[in-house]
């Protein structure tokens, strides 16, 4: 009997019609082992920077001559530019916020961090805290004099209509002295920020790197087997790879894609959000090339990771995981006195079974027919 005809015959037996039919006994079974061995890879787009390849159209040809066709009729035609460096950056570099330089006396900026401002419209968000980051300590005292006397309601005091009515009486709350009216204020921030660039007004304006636009997270490892990691900034990854460009084939081959600090120890590798990362157990750790990352059990699978994202430390997300089905079950675990789930609730998390990832995981490749082996 053929399989239609064992379908037809099961329809028959079916008390209700909508019952699922299984193709085979086990199908339930067979399907779940096999969803559960698949290893999802992501396609990665890494680029940073390429050459450009606009074209402009131009009825002269490179010698400034009128282009003429068979028909004798001027001709236009597509030509490569060549002004600028051809140079095009593929990540967003910064926030859309830029800030100027600044120095306050009664501040102390720690080492390695720039003070810097930005003028912000008054709103409902300047609390006391908020206040206290302006650089005019005058317009300070104006500002906390209002809002204290409008009971410390940050919503009420910098409402359009509260704004107004500061402004009304700003001669008051700033001690019998005149003033001019306040709308926007400049607050003072210290970080990390980079200059945006080089000539003209560009090398006096600072921006702040934009979220997620951390790409490269080197992992080095000393003598010792200890590990030091460090966050590669994206601005410092162009200037790198622009000057990579500048060798020779044979050059670049010996040259990393970013910049090392070989004073951190031996490099190991670099993670990339989405890269795909192996936590061996103790056992394997001593062992790493027995292991047969094409033949993975069940088990072995549950220890697949990809990185999620990173900053001072790296973040990971198990390579099974689908935040859309399934979020906020990492870190779950069950009280049995309880007898409920208590845990994380992320969909993220930085150690397993106890463990740092970023302490013990091998990096891994997949290519584009499944086959993964160690990076």
């Amino acid at each position: 009997m053929s399989y239609f005809d064992k379908k037809q015959s099961l329809q028959i037996e079916r008390e209700i019609p909508k019952d699922f039919i299984k193709p085979w006994a086990n199908f339930t079974v067979d399907a779940q082992n096999s969803l559960e061995s698949i290893v999802v890879s992501f396609k990665q787009n890494l680029r940073v920077i390429n050459k450009t390849s606009n074209k402009y159209e131009s009825y002269k040809d490179e010698n400034g001559n009128l282009r003429i066709g068979k028909n004798g009729k001027p001709e236009k035609d597509l030509i490569p530019q060549t002004k600028g460096d051809s140079w095009a950056i593929r990540k967003p570099m910064h926030q859309e916020t830029i800030s100027g330089k600044i120095v306050l006396d009664r501040l102390k900026v720690p080492k390695g961090k720039i003070l810097t401002a930005t003028r912000k419209a008054l709103d409902s968000s300047f609390s006391l805290e908020k206040i206290k980051k302006i650089t005019d300590t005058g317009i300070q005292k104006i500002l906390t004099s209002h809002l204290k006397a409008k009971g410390e309601n940050p919503e009420l005091a910098f409402s359009p209509e509260g704004i107004e009515e500061m402004n009304k009486d700003i001669f008051i709350l700033n001690e019998r002295k005149q003033h001019q009216p306040i709308h926007k204020v400049r607050i003072y921030e210290t970080g990390s920020r980079f200059v945006l660039g080089e000539t003209g007004t560009k090398k006096d304006k600072f921006v702040q790197s934009k979220e997620g636009t951390n790409l490269f997270y080197a992992v080095y490892q000393a003598e010792n087997g200890k590990r030091f990691f460090e966050t590669i900034p994206l601005n410092e990854v162009i200037a790198h790879q622009k000057w990579r460009a500048t060798l020779e084939k044979t050059e670049q081959k010996n040259t990393s894609e970013f910049p090392l600090k070989l004073e951190n120890g031996k490099f190991i590798f670099c993670l990339s959000p989405n890269d795909l990362v192996y936590i061996p157990t103790d056992n394997e750790s001593n062992n790493q090339d027995q292991i047969d990352f094409n033949n993975l059990s069940k088990d072995q699978i549950k220890r697949l990771f990809n990185v999620n994202d990173f900053s001072s430390t790296c973040y990971f997300k198990p390579n099974h995981l689908s935040k859309a089905i399934a979020p906020k079950e990492v870190d779950l675990s069950l009280d049995t006195k309880k007898n409920k789930t208590t845990g994380s609730f992320d969909t993220k998390t930085a150690s397993f079974e106890g463990k740092q990832i970023k302490d013990v995981c091998i990096k891994l490749k997949i290519d584009r027919l499944g086959n993964i082996s160690k990076k």
